[in-house]
Formats: structure tokens, C-alpha cells, sequence
């Protein structure tokens, strides 16, 4: 039991973090490291190092007694998936010991997840045949149909490792918009040129100044190349703005509005930037505001459906495989039994198989 307790870290970190009411960027921002490390700490895919360890502590109020047993199990080495619970997940005895968890739980799989990320292929090169006629893509469906992490660990290695002629070359920025989404791109577009907040804030006000300023942005990258700006969860310019009447209009009329118009300029043909947004398809009523965005949407959209019973099993047992584990007899076909046709179980899914 002891030991049960000590390998399962990254659930307490996510107790603790929840019980304190913050979310996984509060908490890295006060730890001084970024939110996909909490995210990794979390899923058990990483140990953070002592310094982010005695942090965590200091910011998740653990007691004086326990700080040092907290630091000690942060660094304990992370156990394989097959050695949680030997009647559902079996091992071949070949087990990778220094292999990570291969599921992800209510996470979103990432680039770096590609390797563990299946069942989507067909649905992938579908839309990489759409990026590769077009600069811009609107990826729809609903909440947990896995549109973020079908772009991420699916589309974006494919075109990092040269799925259309040239594109291990482009330049690829992700971003989350939030409720200043102007602000938050030239941040993004600053890092890439290794600068800082002047130029950052200068930036963001040639944005909302001149509808061409992204397209200026990505010539100064390479004029031979493209800028491959993803947009992920782009429904948060609407679920992340204040209620406040006046301060929703403000922030509509100064970082909107002009974001979708330099999204828009950008993704006109022939032009040096592919656009590639996700948006849960609830909201699609909310972009039918802006006239000509909502063409766009209509005419660049692929829509997410659930996966057939073939793909789940891809989805469930490859990552196992990876890690040398199998299911016991009987196990899969009974969680596609569970999840299939019915959209926004992904996650859901995910998490059943992390905890097996």
C-alpha cells in the first residue's frame, strides 16, 4: 500500500493543486516553471527536479513534518504502466522499465505524445491533404472528441517531419487565444525572435493597428518558408471573456476583432502563413457573428466524429504494446463497448485506461 501510495505522486500534486483552487498555469507560474510541466508532473511522465519539488511544496502548503518524505517521493523513479494493476494490464515480460505511462488520462495528447497517439490516421491525413490545398483549417466537434489532440500529436509531427514538400522546414507557433488573443499571438511570434517585453508590446499594437501585421511577421521569419500558426480551443475568446458588459465590448473592439481580421488577411491564398484553429462546435454561433469568419469556417471546416470500433482498439491497446503490455482476454472489447458512437467520451476513456 505504502508503496502504491509513493508512485502515485502526480495524483496527489493534482489533489493538492485542485483542493487549493488552482489551475495547472496558476500553479507553474508560482512554481517558476511552464504549465506543460505540471501537465507531464501530473501524468506521472516526469519527476520534477529537487529545486521544482521544494517549490511544489511551498506553494501546495505542505506541512513542515511531511516536506521531507514529499521531496523524496517526487524523486522516486516513475513506474511503468504494468506495474499498477497486473489483472487488467498484462506484461510479456519485456517490459520497457524506463518507459512513461502510455495513456494520458483527462489530458490532451501533445507533440511530443505522438508516439503513444492512435486510431486517428485516416482523419490526419484527411487533414493534412486539406492544409496542403489550403492556408487555412477549422477543426470542429464537440467537447472530449479529441479535436486538440488530433491537430497536436496528429497533424503537427506529420508536417514537422516533411508530410507536404518543404513543411519539415516551416515554422510552427501553438497558442491557447484566451480573452486577449492579440496579446497573446505576439507574445508567441516575440519568443520565436528571441525577444522581449518592448517588442512584445510593440508587437501587439502593430496588430491591432495594421490587419498585415502577421503576414509582415511571418516574411521576417525566412522569406523562402511559412508560418504554421495553430490555434488551439479558439471557443476561449468567448469562455474566457469577462461578463462585464462594457468590458466584453472593449475587449471585442481592441483584441478580436482585429485578431480575427489578421487571421483572415493572413490565410488569403498565397500567402506565407497556414492557419490551423480547433473550436468545440457549440460555439459556432458565437464566430456566425463575424460575417466573413463564419464563411471561412464554412468553407475550410472538418468535423470530428467519433471513432469506429477499429480505431478505439488502435487507441487502446497500441500504447500498451509500446510499453510491452497487453490486455487480459475480453478487457478492450468491452471498453469500446462502453465508448463507441458516443461522442465526447475520449477523455473519459483515457482516464480508464491510466487508471488499469
Amino acid at each position: 500500500k505504502n508503496m502504491e501510495k509513493e508512485t502515485r505522486f502526480g495524483l496527489q500534486i493534482k489533489q493538492l493543486r485542485k483542493t487549493l483552487d488552482l489551475t495547472q498555469m496558476a500553479l507553474a507560474e508560482r512554481v517558476g516553471c511552464s504549465p506543460e510541466t505540471i501537465r507531464k508532473i501530473e501524468a506521472g511522465r516526469i519527476r520534477p527536479s529537487r529545486q521544482i519539488a521544494e517549490r511544489l511544496a511551498d506553494q501546495l502548503a505542505i506541512p513542515m513534518g511531511e516536506r521531507q518524505s514529499f521531496i523524496q517521493r517526487a524523486r522516486l523513479p516513475i513506474p511503468t504502466s504494468t506495474a499498477k494493476n497486473g489483472a487488467a494490464l498484462l506484461t510479456d515480460g519485456q517490459t520497457n522499465t524506463s518507459a512513461r505511462d502510455p495513456y494520458l488520462g483527462l489530458n490532451t495528447f501533445q507533440e511530443e505524445d505522438a508516439d503513444v497517439f492512435f486510431g486517428r490516421a485516416h482523419l490526419v491525413e484527411q487533414l493534412i491533404n486539406k492544409v496542403a490545398q489550403s492556408n487555412f483549417l477549422v477543426v470542429l466537434g464537440p467537447s472530449g472528441s479529441g479535436k486538440s489532440s488530433l491537430v497536436l500529436a496528429g497533424v503537427l509531427p506529420q508536417l514537422r517531419q516533411g508530410a507536404i514538400t518543404g513543411s519539415e522546414t516551416w515554422h510552427y507557433v501553438t497558442i491557447k487565444p484566451g480573452a486577449r488573443p492579440l496579446d497573446t499571438l505576439a507574445v508567441a511570434l516575440t519568443q520565436i525572435y528571441e525577444h522581449n517585453l518592448p517588442e512584445a508590446l510593440e508587437l501587439s499594437q502593430q496588430f491591432a493597428e495594421n490587419e498585415r501585421a502577421l503576414l509582415l511577421a511571418a516574411d521576417l521569419l525566412d522569406t523562402s518558408s511559412r508560418l504554421v500558426l495553430v490555434i488551439d480551443q479558439f471557443e476561449e475568446l468567448w469562455t474566457q471573456a469577462p461578463t462585464e458588459s462594457h468590458t466584453a465590448q472593449n475587449l471585442v473592439r481592441q483584441q478580436h476583432l482585429p485578431f480575427i481580421q489578421q487571421l483572415l488577411t493572413a490565410a488569403a491564398p498565397d500567402q506565407p502563413v497556414l492557419i490551423i484553429t480547433t473550436m468545440r462546435a457549440d460555439f459556432l454561433h458565437r464566430a456566425a457573428e463575424y460575417s466573413d469568419l463564419a464563411q471561412w469556417i464554412g468553407e475550410h471546416d472538418v468535423i470530428v466524429s467519433p471513432m469506429k470500433p477499429e480505431e478505439l482498439r488502435l487507441a487502446i491497446e497500441q500504447p500498451a504494446q509500446i510499453v510491452g503490455g497487453r490486455f487480459e482476454a475480453g478487457l478492450t472489447d468491452e471498453l469500446i463497448k462502453q465508448v463507441v458512437e458516443q461522442p465526447g467520451t475520449l477523455p473519459l476513456l483515457e482516464y480508464t485506461l491510466l487508471e488499469l
